[in-house]
Parts: C-alpha cells; sequence; structure tokens
C-alpha cells in the first residue's frame, strides 16, 4: 500500500530540468529528506512496509558530491531493482563518505508507475548551505 508523504521538499524553475530544494535540522535528516523527495518526483508517494534492505557505501571529496551520488545511487537502485524506499538507516556521514542501509518495498510494474522518468542527478548548481536553523540543499534533476 502506498501513502502520500509529507512535502519536504520545493521546486524551482530551471529550463527543461527541475530544480529541488531541500531542508534539514542536520546533515542526516538533509540526506533523508534530499532521498525522499527524489523518490516522490519519481513515484508520488512512499510505500508501506520493510520487506527489502539494501546496504550504501559511498565516498565523495565534499558534501554536495556525496548528495550527488547519494541520490545518484538511489534512483539506479530504485530503477534497476524495481525498489520503493520509504526509509534510511544511517550508520555513518561525514564530509567524505556515508554509510546507510536503504529500506523499501518490491514494486511490480503493476503496482509502481512512474510519475517522472529522473535520468540523472546533475552537477549544475548543487550546494550544500549551512545556517543557524540547519542545512539547505539545492540540485537539479534532469528529467
Amino acid at each position: 500500500m502506498l501513502q502520500k508523504q509529507k512535502q519536504v521538499y520545493e521546486l524551482f524553475d530551471h529550463t527543461s530540468d527541475l530544480g529541488v530544494i531541500v531542508r534539514g535540522k542536520n546533515l542526516m535528516e538533509l540526506f533523508q529528506n534530499s532521498a525522499l523527495a527524489v523518490l516522490d518526483i519519481m513515484s508520488g508517494s512512499v510505500p508501506y512496509g520493510n520487506s527489502i534492505v539494501l546496504s550504501v557505501n559511498l565516498q565523495a571529496e565534499n558534501f554536495e558530491l556525496l548528495l550527488r551520488d547519494w541520490l545518484a545511487e538511489l534512483i539506479f537502485l530504485s530503477n534497476d531493482k524495481k525498489i520503493l524506499f520509504n526509509s534510511f538507516n544511517f550508520q555513518h556521514l561525514d564530509q567524505h563518505s556515508i554509510k546507510a542501509d536503504l529500506i523499501g518495498v518490491a514494486c511490480s510494474s503493476d503496482f509502481f508507475s512512474v510519475k517522472k522518468e529522473i535520468k540523472a542527478v546533475t552537477y549544475h548548481q548543487l550546494k550544500i548551505q549551512h545556517s543557524k536553523s540547519g542545512y539547505t540543499a539545492r540540485f537539479v534533476l534532469d528529467i
């Protein structure tokens, strides 16, 4: 069964692509909300259940590239394995690496339809900012 996720992001205009702004109180919440935003854009809903767990271990030069790689991996695994993820268990997150479990449910083609096909997370306008209220990420999706 699918449920509509509380929207944790906003969109901004970008020529032929889709710009996304996401906020979080801390970096883990920012990475989680960014993943949920991408999943919502892809499918329009978040599934109940936790029958599948996949582990991800990524490294990058900085937070921005790590966020881009995190989202790219999520998109790839969702499309390749036909899994809708609904939660994330972070074991480690720092400026250069992330280790997390992606938790979700397998979806057949009859059950899951793509709302928007995301081809890639671009490097264009990729930015993470820190303020007193938390973190804000800005990224562009090639659709």
